[in-house]
């Protein structure tokens, strides 16, 4: 079940689906999630013939990658200004 799960992540990446609609037919709550299933580079595009229903409510998924791209982007802020501070320190 792993490896099939995997795989139709991959797939689905492959395709160029949105995280949100990733997440709805994956049955995730968040995006963040979809993160951790398969690689793009070896999805088949071709095999997928899932898409979500035209009336699905994808207003229920959150999108979380946002967020996270954010706290990283954060997080290297604070670590190169640390960085600046202890060379200027050292000088």
């Amino acid at each position: 079940m792993y490896t099939l799960r995997h795989q139709f992540g991959a797939n689905l990446k492959a395709l160029g689906m949105s995280a949100i609609e990733m997440a709805y037919i994956m049955g995730h709550q968040a995006t963040d999630s979809i993160s951790r299933y398969g690689d793009k580079r070896l999805g088949y595009a071709e095999v997928v013939q899932v898409k979500p229903a035209s009336d699905a409510d994808l207003s229920s998924v959150r999108d979380t990658v946002p967020a996270r791209i954010h706290a990283v982007a954060l997080a290297f802020r604070d670590k190169r200004e640390l960085e600046r501070r202890s060379g200027v320190a050292d000088s």
